[in-house]
């Protein structure tokens, strides 16, 4: 039912007062229910925030104690002096000595004598060119007992010489320069380790290990460490994961270097970001007596977001409305943006001296408060079940109210239209069987016309009691439709036959249009129920037409579906009413001036029929311009 009161009538009860004796109860109960849950909110608060201080105090000391022993990095250890210099990296000095090596040295001819300078150059000279005498300058020079570095270099250069015609030669010769750890070549080079590696490429029962090239081209970084690791592939997997560790770690600190002053290596470290990365750096001090105080422990963003997580005390889980946020040298691990309030925090440093803050925010209050609910269960139970008793009858009282009205005003309208409707053709009827009873009308064919009339407005009555049977039928559910293969095309001229008497008796003209042959093939359908629909379209099409006019009744055919459509020229019915039309009972304008017969029943009929059928009635009508109907019905 789509009935709605806008205003109560004069002379209805009213409802307010009803309502409120009902909800009366339940506002006393929600009030009290209120005041003792606000009592355990306060309770609740006071417990969970002494708890997550605890939680915190745990989590921050178990931060620290990860960060002091954080797992192996992909660097060396870093180790500086007071004021912030690198002395040594992975425990060793001269593998921290790369850039300073990797410096051009040319030599100075200042410390010879005229005699060895001539013999110098003119070596030089003979080397550069590639002389054939180049061997014999070089002997000569050495002869004359040069300064040790300038014999180094003479030496490393002779054996050269030899190492394609005399290899015995070149390879004591090499031995003779690796003794030499300080010597280096003019690109900057040690030109020990260029020996080595010159023995171990022209091989012999001499030849060094490739472990020992390997260890000697990473103890003594250079920028041909790299190329010395890779001539050795068999030995230098150990070495040349140093190697990696020992670049990450001269990387590292020539990035930092900028921000080592004293203040930071003893605020407890700083974040700096690096190859994309984000890194936490540690200044800590020295355990032994050593000229260096402090070493640095650079950890990636990802491994102290694991030691964070690792660190996180199993009770933590225990307490599920809160989140916690750890914050490391002025950084949250991992970073979040929270807008919760804060119930507690505390703090803790590493052996590092890096400050551990631990906050525990809380993000669930539904949580939190769920056990305030467990205490005061029986007393809410109380509440609630009052409260949805109080409401249950509240509704069911409102509905029985406004069903009563409903009813009484669906009664009151039902039997009104009926009655109207059924007084009209049974007045017709008693007045014509009247005069045709008294002999009041003489002759044979003025006595046909007055049963034909009599057959008329019996027929019509026939259809208002069949409508109303129908609509009965629907309203308890029990209407049944048998589908059996039916020809629309003449039920649709069947039922123009049956409807001209009616259309004639208004001087209307009922026209049939079909679209070709659509409706000639058997459609499955209920054929007396669609019938019952086409009637009622065209009873109100031929109520609303004026005199003089022309209703055309449609059949179009598709491939999907058939259209059974009736159309007519009234004044037509305005946009907004198109869907209350085929409410029940509805009538536009008032029920006691209405201007065309009818109880509101018709379009609900034809709405359903259709419907049953897989179907829907559309409508398309404005003011002035007529009204269209059309039963879109789908071919099964």
């Amino acid at each position: 039912m789509k009935w709605r009161l806008t205003r109560k009538s004069p002379g209805q009860p009213g409802f307010f007062w009803r309502g409120a004796l009902i909800l009366l109860p339940l506002a006393l109960l929600a009030g009290l229910g209120m005041y003792s849950l606000r009592q355990d909110r306060l309770l609740v608060e006071v417990e969970a925030k002494d708890r997550c201080l605890g939680l915190a105090e745990d989590y921050a000391r178990a931060v620290a104690l990860e960060l002091q022993n954080p797992a192996p990095q992909r660097f060396s250890e870093i180790t500086l002096d007071a004021g912030g210099n690198l002395l040594a990296i992975g425990g060793s000095r001269s593998r921290a000595t790369m850039m300073e090596s990797a410096l051009p040295h040319p030599l100075t001819d200042t410390g010879l004598t005229l005699e060895q300078r001539e013999a110098w150059e003119a070596a030089r000279a003979a080397e550069s060119m590639q002389k054939a005498g180049a061997v014999a300058l070089l002997q000569n020079f050495i002869a004359l007992a040069p300064p040790p570095i300038f014999l180094t270099h003479a030496r490393y250069a002779l054996a050269l010489q030899y190492a394609a015609t005399n290899a015995a030669a070149a390879e004591e010769l090499w031995r003779e320069v690796e003794e030499d750890r300080h010597s280096l070549s003019d690109s900057g080079l040690p030109l020990s380790l260029l020996a080595q590696y010159q023995r171990w490429k022209l091989g012999g029962p001499r030849r060094p290990s490739g472990e020992s090239l390997c260890s000697n081209a990473v103890e003594h970084p250079t920028l041909i460490s790299p190329m010395l690791l890779a001539a050795a592939p068999a030995d230098n997997a150990k070495w040349l994961a140093v190697w990696q560790r020992d670049e990450a770690a001269r990387h590292l600190y020539q990035f930092i270097q900028p921000a080592l002053t004293n203040k930071a290596l003893h605020r407890g470290g700083f974040w700096t970001r690096m190859q994309g990365d984000d890194w936490l750096v540690l200044p800590a001090p020295a355990q032994e007596a050593s000229p260096a105080p402090f070493s640095l422990a650079a950890l990636p963003g990802s491994l102290v977001a694991a030691a964070v997580k690792k660190a996180e005390p199993p009770d933590q889980s225990l307490v599920p409305y809160v989140q916690p946020v750890v914050e490391i040298a002025g950084r949250e691990v991992p970073e979040s943006d929270h807008p919760w309030p804060l119930l507690a925090a505390a703090n803790s440093k590493a052996s590092s001296g890096a400050p551990v803050v631990v906050s525990e925010y809380l993000a669930r209050r539904d949580l939190l408060y769920a056990r305030a609910w467990t205490r005061t269960k029986w007393f809410a139970a109380v509440i609630l079940l009052s409260a949805a008793a109080a409401l249950v009858g509240l509704v069911g009282a409102y509905r029985g109210f406004q069903q009563q009205l409903r009813l009484g005003e669906m009664k009151s309208n039902f039997v009104s239209s009926v009655s109207h409707e059924l007084r009209a053709p049974i007045a017709s009827m008693r007045l014509l069987a009247e005069s045709l009873e008294r002999g009041k009308i003489a002759g044979e064919a003025k006595q046909k016309e007055y049963f034909g009339l009599l057959v008329q407005e019996s027929r019509r009555l026939s259809m208002l009691i069949e409508n109303i049977l129908d609509f009965s039928r629907i309203e308890r559910g029990s209407k049944k439709y048998e589908f059996e293969p039916a020809d629309l095309g003449a039920l649709a001229e069947d039922t123009i036959r049956l409807m001209r008497p009616c259309s004639a008796e208004r001087r209307v003209e009922l026209e049939l249009r079909k679209n070709g042959a659509a409706g000639a093939e058997p459609f499955a359908c209920d054929g007396l129920a669609l019938q019952q629909a086409l009637i009622n379209l065209i009873d109100n099409a031929i109520k609303h037409s004026p005199p003089g006019s022309r209703v055309a009744v449609g059949l179009d055919g598709g491939a999907a579906n058939l259209s059974l459509w009736v159309e007519d020229s009234g004044p037509g019915i305005p946009p907004e009413e198109h869907a209350k039309i085929f409410e029940r009972f509805y009538r536009r304008g008032s029920e006691l001036r209405r201007e065309t017969q009818g109880i509101g029943i018709g379009l609900t009929i034809v709405q359903h029929i259709v419907e049953a059928h897989g179907g829907r009635v559309t409508v398309r009508s404005a003011p002035g311009q007529g009204s269209r109907f059309t039963m879109e019905l789908p071919r099964r």
